[in-house]
């Protein structure tokens, strides 16, 4: 059976959901870093954008393993992009 993969990139948290026939069947929910995470760790900027963009490709990636096929990818932020 197909599927749709929803990415909501938000403020605080970013989610990621499994679709399908109008169902969530999966669901993942982890922090999206912000500007006080800078430094925290000793990463700048572009560190932890690397960092939480890579975390998001492993959770896509995870979806994608799921049986059917992926028929699209829907991703959301928040504010003015």
């Amino acid at each position: 059976m197909s599927f749709y993969i929803a990415v909501d990139a938000g403020f605080t948290n970013t989610r990621v959901a499994v679709v399908k026939s109008g169902e969530v069947i999966a669901y993942a929910t982890s922090a999206t870093p912000g500007r006080c995470d800078k430094g925290v760790d000793g990463s700048n900027a572009d560190a932890l954008q690397e960092r939480w963009l890579c975390h998001l490709v492993a959770q896509v990636k995870s979806q994608l393993s799921s049986e059917g096929a992926c028929l699209g990818i829907g991703i959301s932020f928040a504010g003015v992009v």
